[in-house]
């Protein structure tokens, strides 16, 4: 009965111990998962927060640079309005030089003009005998160049700022030899130009082009342009250029353990980073930039946040680990007592089956003994009789062969 009372209670004591290492095991695991997911998560909201800060950035200085062209071309219509007619032509326009080809330039600005702070302009065809209001227009894009010169200074993204005239001059700034750079008519051809003319834009808003290689040196860039209407009649483009590599440090400092970022035409075309390519992995996270038709992409290496959120949730992994290692060294250590206590048990009952045995033996000793000792007695006592009687028989007068007998008798 107390046997079956003490199974009973080794079955319940191991129903309590399975209960507690499934509970112990099931909240290690999970507190070490919840973590883990925790911490994949938090990184997936800060590369997210990350790539929307780089998002307004770009937008940032796309819109700067818009607001630039907005404001020069509001400027550019006020110079050209407040000119009074037949005005004298200025200093500036005095300094420009005709070569045997056609073309004029600004490459030695008059004097008390330094060409840094000019620009160059330079053109196609005669400057004697012009009408008035081709001579108001080349004054009016003269008279740009302070604020050409202050709209660079303001906004170091922007490489170039100048102004494309219909009648086939241009003046950039800031001020290169025309060696360098110089008008040609295919500039009236480039989207640069095109995009503003009353064909393609007849809403007169401003325009971005595409990306293209720049011939001034500057690497890839784009043009954010606006239309100039002198009196009613399209005259020009009035235009910033942005240099990608200007933008890409933006990209460039997006934090590695984020993913990186690629800057996409809405048409696939990637443009940043140079030479990279869109996967179809790139396309999970797009950003829509608001301020020009891209898109910025963020492409995040699964492999790399997993590895990075388990190393943040190494601290918590590790205390489940532990309390694993606990629990399991605990259960080791409760068998290893079960089978020593098993072991003693054991180890009574066969002493005890030993000792019983060895009380046995000594018992049938005892009985051997007593037997021995009872039949050497009983033996003895009638052999002494018979010893005698062969020892006086002997004395008598015997023949050979009787007194052989009582010899061996004796």
């Amino acid at each position: 009965m107390s046997e079956r009372i003490l199974s009973g209670d080794k079955r319940s004591l191991r129903l309590i111990l399975a209960a507690f290492y499934i509970a112990v095991t099931a909240g290690a695991v999970s507190f070490a998962v919840t973590r883990f997911l925790d911490y994949e998560s938090q990184l997936q909201d800060k590369a997210m927060i990350n790539a929307r800060k780089v998002a307004g950035d770009l937008d940032d200085v796309i819109n700067n640079a818009a607001t630039v062209v907005a404001l020069l071309q509001r400027l550019a219509i006020d110079l050209h309005e407040s000119r009074p007619p037949f005005a004298p032509p200025t200093d500036l326009f005095l300094a420009l030089q005709e070569d045997a080809n056609g073309h004029f330039n600004l490459d030695h600005p008059a004097r008390g003009f330094s060409p840094s702070l000019v620009g160059n302009m330079t053109g196609v065809g005669p400057l004697t005998g012009r009408k008035d209001d081709f001579m108001a227009e080349m004054e009016m894009a003269l008279a740009l160049r302070t604020v050409f010169r202050l709209a660079r200074e303001r906004q170091p993204d922007i490489p170039w700022v100048y102004y494309t005239s219909l009648n086939r001059f241009q003046l950039v700034y800031p001020w290169v030899p025309s060696t360098w750079v110089a008008y040609s008519d295919q500039v009236l051809e480039s989207e640069r130009f095109a995009a503003g003319a009353p064909e393609r834009n007849p809403e007169k808003g401003e325009f971005l082009t595409r990306v293209y290689e720049d011939n001034g040196g500057q690497g890839p860039v784009i043009t954010i342009g606006r239309p100039i209407y002198l009196e009613d009649r399209f005259a020009g483009v009035v235009a910033v250029d942005l240099a990608l590599r200007q933008l890409n440090r933006f990209i460039e400092a997006f934090p590695e353990q984020y993913g990186r970022l690629i800057l996409s035409e809405r048409d696939g075309n990637v443009f940043l980073p140079v030479g990279s390519q869109l996967s179809r992995a790139d396309h999970e996270i797009a950003l829509p930039l608001n301020a020009a038709d891209w898109t910025l992409y963020l492409s995040v290496d699964r492999s790399h946040q997993i590895a990075t959120a388990l190393r943040a949730a190494s601290w918590e992994i590790g205390v489940s680990l532990l309390l694993l290692m606990f629990v399991g060294l605990f259960e080791w250590r409760r068998r290893i007592g079960g089978r020593i206590v098993a072991q003693k048990e054991e180890l009574a009952c066969t002493n005890l089956a030993l000792e019983q045995a060895r009380e046995v033996a000594e018992t049938a000793t005892q009985a051997k003994s007593n037997f021995l000792a009872s039949m050497s007695h009983e033996i003895r006592t009638p052999m002494n009789g018979v010893m005698s009687m062969a020892e006086l028989l002997d004395q008598t007068e015997l023949d050979d062969d009787q007194r052989g007998m009582t010899t061996i008798i004796r």
